[in-house]
């Protein structure tokens, strides 16, 4: 069978349907190359897809080029408020200037103000290719304006930028003082006069160097309304290990050490002995002050790529998400301002293949090889599978709506089996007005779109708190249950279940270094035990963070009160127990006021199942009322009690 290779433009809607993990629906194709969308000039169709992004009130927008034989127009396509897709901006003629083509980073706020990087044609001077920002017809800084900030300097570049929900620009971009000459310093800018947040050459408070004449990387974000910002930087040192992370303009301090390439990686952000910082990727910061980054560490190049979130390592390479294993590096990364984030990275499979995966909020919602639906019925494909997450910034991830949904858009290709029998119309993509497509395309063989991809998580229950490592081991005082939080201000919401074939039962935990989580479990006998970390969201209900399996062969050294049978009783029950080892077990029978009844054994009993009958009499052999009662159970390790009901 033929193959086609595409590059698609998708929505995938996903609904927390209940306790045990995320459902989603199939991915849906919101835009094509090859398609003709509204708002574009007749004869016009899209010809390639390049950035998403999103602004804080629902909307959501992709770069995109469209052509009609040899015209080509840079264009933004979506809705500022999560409608139906539209073109938002084009290229345009602004006196002097006349847009050429549009880079592929961008950013828009409420009412769609879009802030991109056109290159120009300036109409007085004739010169051509000048680089820049723009917010919507405004330029805020063209390769050869003025730089206000600093006499005898001129803007040399502009690039990567973004901006704030009330429309105030920012973006990395480089200054030189001869008109039109080489970039000299580079710099982080902000505001409608492109002022300087920070330069190569300034030394930043926190930072042991100054930074080099290109010192800023082209990896920052900016918050919501721009109250904080993150980005890496390049200090002017003797050694290779100059790059930092700056937060707020300030050296970004973790446990009160920087966040410097060559220095400890701290234990209390998850580093082991010896481990160092590396490299930095992606980042992202929300108007809280939450912030993320990515990058490598020194440690073996299977462990060494990590997820940081609030000065902790999230999650890293070589740790396992359900039944896949993180292995590779990290291809996009973002996170919103709900401190819900979203990477793409490879994972290896059970079968021992390594894709790449879309990985939100910890789990696997989209592997290479899923379906996607390519026509916009909302039935997936059965030949249209995921190939390759593209683009340099490939994914970003929506504000959470009013219900705890989230989207995520980010473009894929897609390869799709060539249509069999006697159509040999290829792919036939329908219209749709909701999806903003004027007309029926079709895609002969040998043909290359690109689609654009994006899911609506919606929970039940928002959802703050992100699971990071969470390990299970088997020792000889029972099992050890480790894991880490991202903040340890949901530990209240948290319940750590342990569960086997015949039973269930809750496990005490503790809070250590404030997001470090461990439990010592004492009840679990041999065989498969499962232990399920739930979280109670807003709306009460249960959601599961995590979970692991381990197998015993020999139960742990504890004791367990199960319960009674009959329950309710009359006249007499059994109170069943179970033990890890020989050992001394005291059980009696209280009423409601917390007032001894009886005393039924206080003696050692063997390893195993145990019971003790009780006959509904008191210490003085009388019969008691009908009523409630409690069996209490008391062991070296610790007290356990049971309801009983006496019913005549």
């Amino acid at each position: 069978m033929t193959k086609l290779r595409l590059n698609v433009l998708v929505c995938m809607a996903a609904v927390c349907l209940a306790a045990t993990g995320v459902l989603a629906e199939d991915p849906v194709a919101l835009i094509m190359e090859g398609q003709t969308v509204t708002g574009l000039p007749d004869g016009f169709v899209v010809d390639s897809i390049n950035n998403p992004a999103v602004n804080h009130s629902g909307g959501w927008a992709f770069n995109t080029n469209v052509s009609n034989g040899g015209e080509a127009i840079g264009t933004i396509w979506g809705h500022t408020t999560g409608g139906p897709g539209m073109v938002l901006r084009q290229e345009g003629i602004f006196p002097p200037y006349e847009q050429l083509s549009f880079e592929s980073f961008w950013g828009f706020g409420a009412g769609g103000a879009s802030c991109y990087s056109p290159s120009c044609f300036n109409q007085d001077t004739g010169v051509s290719g000048l680089d820049g920002v723009w917010i919507d017809d405004i330029p805020v800084a063209v390769e050869e304006m003025v730089f206000a900030d600093l006499p005898g300097y001129w803007f040399s570049f502009g690039s990567r930028p973004g901006v704030t929900e009330d429309g105030i620009p920012y973006f990395v971009g480089g200054i030189t003082d001869t008109q039109g000459g080489s970039t000299q310093i580079r710099g982080l800018f902000y505001g409608m006069d492109a002022s300087a947040k920070f330069l190569g050459g300034d030394l930043l408070p926190g930072l042991p160097f100054v930074l080099t004449g290109s010192g800023i990387g082209f990896d920052y974000r900016f918050s919501k309304f721009g109250t904080h910002y993150i980005a890496e930087v390049t200090m002017d040192t003797a050694t290779a290990s100059n790059n930092a992370m700056v937060f707020d303009g300030e050296g970004l301090l973790i446990d009160g050490q920087l966040v410097q390439e060559g220095t400890p990686v701290p234990e209390a952000a998850g580093g082991f002995p010896g481990e160092n910082w590396s490299a930095f990727d992606y980042c992202s910061v929300t108007e809280s002050g939450s912030y993320m980054f990515t990058g490598d560490t020194s440690n073996e190049t299977t462990a060494d790529e990590f997820v940081c979130i609030d000065g902790f390592i999230l999650l890293r390479e070589g740790k396992d998400i359900g039944e896949y294993i993180v292995n590779g590096s990290i291809e996009g990364a973002f996170m919103n301002e709900d401190g819900d984030y979203v990477v793409i990275w490879d994972v290896d499979l059970p079968t021992g293949e390594n894709v790449e995966a879309m990985i939100f909020n910890g789990e696997v919602v989209l592997l290479e090889g899923d379906i996607v639906d390519t026509d916009g019925d909302g039935v997936p494909e059965p030949d249209a599978t995921v190939t390759n997450f593209t683009g340099i910034s490939s994914v970003v991830l929506s504000d959470r709506d009013a219900q705890g949904g989230v989207s995520i858009y980010f473009t894929a290709d897609v390869e799709i089996a060539g249509v069999p029998g006697n159509d040999d119309r290829g792919l036939v993509v329908l219209a749709s007005d909701e999806l903003g497509l004027d007309e029926d395309i079709t895609i002969d063989e040998g043909s290359r779109a690109e689609v654009e991809i994006g899911f609506r998580l919606t929970y039940g229950g928002v959802v703050s708190a992100l699971l990071g490592e969470m390990e299970c081991a088997v020792h000889a005082d029972g099992v050890h249950i480790d894991w880490r939080l991202n903040s340890a201000e949901d530990a209240e919401r948290l319940t750590l279940r342990g569960s086997s074939a015949d039973r269930t039962w809750d496990v005490p935990f503790q809070v250590e270094n404030g997001r470090v989580f461990s439990a010592i479990d004492h009840q679990a006998f041999g065989g498969e035990v499962l232990y399920t970390l739930l979280i109670t969201g807003s709306d009460g209900a249960p959601r599961v963070l995590g979970e692991k399996a381990v197998r015993l062969e020999t139960p742990a050294l504890g004791v367990v009160l199960e319960g009674a049978y009959p329950n309710p009783f009359n006249p007499a029950t059994k109170v069943s127990f179970r033990v890890g080892s020989d050992q001394r077990v005291q059980l009696a029978i209280y009423d409601l006021s917390g007032r001894l009844v009886v005393e039924l054994a206080d003696e050692v009993f063997t390893a195993g199942l145990n019971q003790v009958s009780w006959n509904g009499r008191d210490h003085r052999g009388a019969s008691v009322p009908s009523g409630t009662y409690f069996a209490r159970m008391i062991s070296d390790q610790g007290m356990q009690s049971a309801k009983l009901m006496l019913v005549k």
